[in-house]
């Protein structure tokens, strides 16, 4: 009896303690409620840091060496461990890009951080022959290029298939076009041969001047204005100054 006297007290303080941290952390909660309606602005702050330092950590990316110096990236010194290169240099972010390395060592991959409000560098892999690849993204989330590193530590980038590189520089002429030629065409045979002869050479010539503009410009051109002119232009010529000397010379007398 005496012990279980004993042992009520004890229990009785237990419950006594328990209940008053827990009275404490009620308070402290209360507390916290009524300061940050007191001040709104304190937890958008807090979640504005949260987000900054989520967003600070996720730009960071592993990519080869070779990259990080062609766009000048500063390396994260807190994580030496993943430079297994020996002889790089981190006594700064950026004091690597003085130094020079061998093909291997630009093979090595390394940790950088990505500048704010600047784009990021992912790495991807060809289902074809299992090559890495580096794909580079500009602040607007938009693929700007894809790279890779070849044996020799040299960056280059990839280029479209040449399949799909010939369909889109692929040279079209609309139906529109043919029509207006061979109305033109038509139009000149029927009052006669040399007009016939001098629109089809002028609408040849349009094309090719057409194609150089194109070769020039890098985009697309109208067909055409041209071929068009000149043909127009040669028609009337034709027309009024070729036709009455060929004329001419048919009616005169030729000797052999």
């Amino acid at each position: 009896d005496s012990v279980a006297i004993e042992r009520a007290p004890q229990q009785s303080e237990a419950v006594k303690s328990k209940s008053s941290s827990q009275q404490v952390q009620v308070a402290i909660a209360q507390r916290q409620s009524t300061s940050s309606a007191a001040n709104p602005h304190m937890a958008s702050e807090e979640a504005v840091r949260t987000s900054m330092s989520t967003s600070s950590q996720s730009r960071t990316a592993i990519i080869p060496l070779a990259i990080a110096r062609v766009y000048k990236l500063p390396l994260v010194i807190r994580n030496s461990a993943l430079h297994t290169i020996s002889s790089l240099d981190t006594s700064t972010p950026t004091s690597y890009l003085q130094q020079q390395f061998s093909p291997q060592e630009l093979q090595q991959n390394v940790e950088v951080k990505f500048p704010r409000g600047g784009g990021r560098i992912e790495s991807t892999s060809n289902d074809d022959d299992d090559e890495i690849r580096y794909v580079v993204y500009n602040k607007d989330g938009e693929l700007r290029r894809t790279l890779v590193v070849n044996e020799s530590g040299k960056v280059l980038e990839v280029l479209k298939s040449a399949a799909k590189s010939v369909g889109d520089n692929n040279i079209k002429l609309g139906l529109g076009d043919f029509i207006f030629y061979s109305v033109l065409v038509s139009k000149a045979a029927e009052n006669s041969f040399a007009a016939f002869v001098a629109c089809f050479i002028s609408i040849l010539m349009g094309l090719g001047g057409t194609l150089v503009l194109l070769a020039v410009y890098h985009k697309a051109l109208p067909a055409l204005p041209i071929s068009i002119f000149l043909a127009v232009v040669f028609f009337v010529l034709t027309i009024y100054c070729m036709s009455p000397w060929i004329e001419v010379v048919w009616q005169a007398p030729f000797y052999v």
